[in-house]
């Protein structure tokens, strides 16, 4: 019988939903016939330690169940590759550019694809946007309502909407 580590929980904002759908995942492998073990990176606050971990287990793979962090930003991803480990989802690579969303929408562009107006704010630029005059500016931009959100979180962590300036 082959063996499925599935990584679950974590210590992004995302763990409480990582913590059910990795529970679920391991469910549903388990009356697939598989021996699941599962595994919380956030038991292992040394990285060699985590990495032994799933090791000990000789897995046929590691179903990634984490959600946002270093679980989706490859992070993860070039941690199990370097140590010749297969998972499912995406390379690193993938992984990396994707959880970034500005990168995300830059390839998207340059493909043709289209994408809704944005603005990009760095948090380092956030003390040159103290006017009111520059708030205005974002909505004369984009419009109202604007969604703002994170540009790396995962899900809907973070996102918030913006219906009318209060300065």
């Amino acid at each position: 019988m082959e063996k499925i580590v599935v990584l679950k929980g974590g210590t992004s904002p995302e763990r409480e939903i990582s913590l059910v759908s990795g529970s679920e995942v391991a469910t549903a492998l388990k009356t697939m016939g598989y021996i699941v073990s599962e595994i919380d990176p956030a038991n292992y606050p040394v990285l060699s330690n985590f990495i032994t971990a799933i090791q000990n287990e000789h897995p046929l793979l590691v179903f990634n169940g984490l959600h946002g962090g270093s679980g989706e930003n490859g992070e993860l991803q070039a941690t199990l590759s370097m140590a010749g480990i297969k998972y499912t989802g995406s390379n690193f690579k993938a992984s990396c550019i994707s959880m970034d969303k500005y990168i995300s929408k830059l390839i998207a562009i340059a493909e043709g694809i289209p994408v809704p107006r944005y603005i990009l704010l760095r948090e380092d630029l956030l003390v040159d946007y103290q006017d009111p005059e520059d708030y205005s500016g974002f909505s004369n931009q984009l419009g109202l309502p604007i969604i703002v959100k994170p540009n790396d979180a995962g899900s809907s962590v973070g996102i918030s909407r913006v219906d009318i300036w209060k300065i």
